[in-house]
């Protein structure tokens, strides 16, 4: 390859890289299917919830208020953390 093919073949491939990682993304994101949090109703059904407000499709097609919990639990200390709090006691 000459010096003009190999640049216009590296401004190709790097347009096409720009072009095919956001698609990728949002399919791996369309793909994942998950919510972070669901409605109460959902969450003790067990039921998967798609996150809409005022009211996902599982409340609305039940004719039945939709909540959402107001916080999320959070965990503790992981292990690490917590073993170095002891080391320096």
């Amino acid at each position: 390859m000459s010096m003009s093919s190999t640049a216009a073949f590296e401004q190709i491939c790097t347009i096409a890289l720009q072009v095919q990682i956001p698609n990728m993304q949002s399919a791996n994101n369309e793909r994942s299917g998950k919510l972070l949090i669901a409605c109460v109703r959902c969450q003790s059904r067990k039921a998967r919830c798609d996150g809409k407000t005022p009211r996902c499709a599982n409340c609305l097609t039940r004719h039945m208020d939709c909540q959402y919990p107001v916080a999320r639990k959070s965990r503790g200390p992981g292990r690490k953390q917590v073993s170095r709090f002891l080391m320096h006691c």
